[in-house]
């Protein structure tokens, strides 16, 4: 559903399987997260995280072509390299929810997706700042 779950940022956490090893999503998972600022916390989107930098580099060409200005963001979970794709930042968890909800509409609208399967952005989750 439209509800965010306000809590640590999980992002890389939720692709682990039981062994602790993060396989790769079947589904972008779009979660929130907090851009890096000491005085105030705008919020990211992070629409993928992936271990094959083409794919993250083919999501940031769709959302490209929706007009959005996607980053590519590296990061290191357990001695790999993964490759986040994120847009913001968003001033509030709020507004970068209701950016995330017009977002994955008009992803899906045009490649589909959505909860009849395919690929596309997914469920929000919301993780404020640490």
């Amino acid at each position: 559903g439209a509800d965010a779950a306000a809590g640590p940022d999980t992002a890389d956490g939720a692709y682990r399987s039981a062994a602790g090893t993060p396989p790769t999503p079947p589904h972008p998972a779009a979660a929130i997260t907090p851009a890096a600022h000491p005085r105030h916390k705008p919020f990211n989107i992070q629409i993928e995280a992936a271990m094959d930098r083409n794919g993250a580099n083919e999501m940031v060409h769709r959302l490209q072509a929706l007009g959005y200005q996607p980053h590519l963001v590296p990061a290191q979970l357990n001695g790999q390299t993964w490759y986040r794709v994120v847009i913001g930042p968003y001033p509030t968890q709020e507004a970068a929810v209701a950016a995330q909800q017009a977002m994955r509409a008009r992803y899906n609208g045009i490649y589909g997706g959505g909860s009849g399967g395919g690929a596309g952005p997914s469920g929000p989750a919301a993780n404020p700042a640490d």
